[in-house]
């Protein structure tokens, strides 16, 4: 059963320690009933303590928030998990951490331009200008243009059926 007493033990322990504490079993599941519970009685003590209950609830969250943000940026480094993420929290871990690798492929991309590999592809339809992953502009393309591409870009191109890759000895 969670008490107020037990999410200010939770928020003391946040506080004090560098990476996720463990939360009680299906802790969002007991914060939920026990505020639905708190907000039913509404009266006098229990109105004090709900809104203190908010309170600490929100920087318990803000703290693991952060944390989980840090840990993010420390698994694209590491590959490391941090321990004690709720499933809750597993979500938001993923897309930072998918947002993370993201941004250093295009950072990589822009600092390191010239060892990007690139493919020969012919265009078999019309191709409207685009901005590739490297946020650089390409196109447009007619029919029968060839261009050479960043990898990425051509693969794309070519799954959709608006291109076909080329064989050295047919370009030159």
């Amino acid at each position: 059963m969670l008490t107020f007493e037990t999410l200010s033990k939770i928020a003391r322990e946040e506080k004090v320690s560098p990476s996720l504490t463990r939360l009680p079993e299906d802790f969002f599941g007991s914060v939920s009933s026990y505020i639905s519970k708190k907000m039913q009685v509404n009266e006098g003590n229990d109105s004090w303590e709900l809104e203190n209950a908010k309170m600490v609830l929100s920087d318990i969250m803000k703290l693991r928030e952060r944390k989980i943000i840090l840990s993010a940026l420390a698994f694209a480094d590491t590959g490391v998990e941090p321990s004690h993420i709720t499933p809750e929290e597993k979500s938001l871990f993923d897309q930072a951490t998918s947002m993370i690798m993201q941004f250093r492929t295009v950072r990589k991309k822009v600092l390191e331009p010239g060892h990007e590999k690139k493919s020969i592809i012919a265009f078999l339809e019309d191709v409207p200008q685009f901005v590739g992953t490297d946020m650089n502009n390409y196109g447009p393309f007619g029919k029968g243009d060839i261009a050479n591409l960043p990898e990425d870009i051509t693969r794309l191109l070519i799954e959709k059926g608006a291109a076909r890759p080329l064989e050295a000895k047919e370009h030159i």
